[in-house]
């Protein structure tokens, strides 16, 4: 793992820092993906002794993670689409009966 070095403008180039922030971010990411998996997945309370099944027990849970998000996603889309049926529905709906009075048919 590379050791974090405090950035000094006049040491370092422009590029150096720039390339360091994007790392620090890419590091903050990580961490909070496992921050969530511990609170939500559990994945603080692996016991695993070795490293394989440790290295298992994540992927798993991240796993788990990627699906439940897929699902959230697919779900939204389906919400969206069935409203959207809805509402074509409803507007037909409002077009026939708009002409049923034009034509007389309802009072």
């Amino acid at each position: 793992m590379k050791q974090r070095r405090k950035l000094n403008p006049k040491e370092d180039n422009q590029e150096e820092i720039k390339q360091e922030l994007r790392e620090i971010g890419e590091r903050n990411e990580v961490e909070g993906k496992f921050g969530t998996g511990k609170r939500r997945y559990g994945l603080g309370l692996i016991k695993a002794k070795l490293q394989k099944t440790t290295q298992a027990d994540i992927g798993m849970n991240l796993f788990v993670e990627n699906m439940e998000h897929q699902i959230r996603e697919d779900l939204k889309s389906f919400s969206l689409a069935l409203l959207h049926k809805c509402y074509c529905t409803l507007e037909n709906l409002m077009h026939v009966l708009a002409s049923g009075y034009e034509m007389g048919i309802i009072q």
